[in-house]
């Protein structure tokens, strides 16, 4: 039973995280549809989610592994003083990242499972969901170009919104694409972007999560662990490469429906 629990919270995660329909707000509606099976800890259902949450950590890192190679050289390129596009992509993501990690951290310190309730969950699917649709008729502003083009002012924009995914059901990669969309890039640049910013703000909360799960006494925890990563990862590399397809050819309304059905629905229910 423990298995069939996180083979699905796995594809859960790996399919939901970079689509605009809220990752976390699914893990929300999965755990409280289906409990941990078994008698573990408090804070064990959170340290899975994390685990999930590596998994793509990894898929993105794979699938964007040329940018990566490019952020890392942009990196030792600062240490040495040296200024080009790649350093420039550093530091657009760095200043991106900035606002979530600075906020989730606070967020942390507090209570980890501050916002993990269904009926926040319900309204910001629902709520966010009503904002994608609309913004997404909003036409594109601005020309294509790399994502090392984009200006600072817009990234730093992009990252603030960013912050407010750290609720339940406001979907991370949804809130970044619908600030992207709303500056007037194209669907597969918002995408493209709202998925690296994800390298920063997934190893944060992975950092917390290990801290955590060392303390966890529970037997084999670590290879369960392993397992939920390696399925989240295969899961989440599909999810990435159909999506980015998708973008490239079609809007995200299709998403913001979905979101105010299952909002809506949830809603619905709950109040009986």
């Amino acid at each position: 039973m423990i298995w069939t629990y996180i083979a699905l919270l796995a594809l859960i995660q790996g399919v939901t995280e970079f689509l605009p329909v809220s990752s976390s707000g699914h893990l929300v509606l999965f755990h409280t549809l289906w409990p941990v099976p078994v008698a573990w800890p408090d804070g064990t259902e959170k340290i899975l989610d994390i685990a999930v949450h590596m998994g793509t950590l990894i898929a993105v890192i794979i699938a964007f592994r040329g940018e990566v190679a490019s952020l890392t050289r942009g990196g030792f390129k600062i240490m040495a003083a040296k200024r080009d596009s790649e350093t420039r992509l550093f530091w657009l993501l760095v200043l991106s990242s900035l606002p979530v990690i600075l906020v989730g951290g606070g967020i942390a310190l507090i209570d980890i499972a501050l916002f993990d309730h269904i009926l926040l969950m319900a309204w910001m699917t629902l709520i966010f969901g009503i904002v994608l649709i609309v913004v997404d008729l909003l036409p594109q502003k601005k020309a294509e170009r790399e994502l090392n083009d984009m200006s600072y002012q817009d990234g730093l924009l992009i990252g603030l919104a960013q912050t407010l995914a750290l609720i339940p059901g406001v979907s991370r990669s949804g809130i970044t694409m619908i600030a992207g969309r709303g500056l007037g890039y194209s669907h597969i640049l918002a995408a493209r972007f709202s998925m690296l910013l994800g390298l920063f703000a997934i190893s944060g909360a992975g950092t917390v999560g290990g801290l955590t799960a060392s303390t966890i006494p529970i037997n084999d925890l670590w290879i369960i662990i392993a397992v939920a990563i390696t399925l989240s990862c295969i899961a989440a590399l599909i999810a990435i490469k159909l999506f980015l397809r998708f973008a490239g050819r079609f809007s995200f309304t299709a998403f913001g429906i979905y979101r105010v059905i299952l909002g809506a629905g949830l809603l619905l229910l709950l109040s009986q």
